[in-house]
């Protein structure tokens, strides 16, 4: 089977297929055009927007976000994933170095179980304070004043070894859980 060679229509084309298609139906207006049924209800969803653009734009895929808005609009992945990654790093390192290791029969060492990964991940998270993740938001312009339970004094480069918080019993159970037996039924509601 041939490869289907894609096609781009000019804003012109488009309006005119949607104004067929407005007499006579996008079923109509596809087969007059020679296109698929979908891209002439696409079209009339962006009738709109493609009257605004120049009649020889060929392609419209809506209105792009400019770049370098990362700050602004992913502040999390500016003040705080760094942090976060670093301390997951951190304990996959120390479990590398320190940790004990099951070997295969050809001697490659055994990765980490799902549940040492999932905590580190919870220990991570633990570790990130909340002054880190509001400052993160304010760097973005999305909060332009602390809470004032938070301190502004942790730089976000800093990392130190401290315990990590306790999680509540029930997901500690869930997380320290090796079983399979007892069936996961959901949280219960409490009243």
């Amino acid at each position: 089977m041939a490869p289907c060679k894609k096609h781009a229509y000019d804003a012109e084309f488009k309006l005119k297929a949607i104004s067929h298609a407005v007499e006579h139906g996008n079923r109509a207006a596809a087969r007059e055009f020679n296109v698929n049924e979908s891209m002439v209800w696409k079209w009339r969803k962006q009738q709109d927007n493609l009257r605004q653009v120049k009649k020889t734009q060929r392609s419209f895929r809506g209105n792009k976000a400019r770049s370098g808005l990362t700050k602004e609009l992913q502040p999390l992945d500016i003040g705080v994933n760094r942090a976060f990654e670093a301390r997951l790093r951190t304990a996959w390192e120390r479990w590398m170095t320190e940790g004990e290791h099951t070997f295969t029969k050809t001697g490659r060492q055994r990765r980490a179980t799902y549940v040492t990964i999932c905590q580190w991940i919870v220990n991570a998270w633990a570790d990130i304070s909340v002054s880190t993740v509001v400052r993160a938001f304010r760097k973005a312009g999305i909060v332009t004043e602390m809470p004032d339970n938070t301190s502004n004094t942790d730089p976000d480069d800093d990392f130190d070894e401290t315990e990590p918080a306790m999680l509540d019993a029930v997901f500690a159970q869930l997380f320290n859980s090796d079983t399979e037996e007892e069936e996961f039924e959901g949280f219960l509601d409490e009243e």
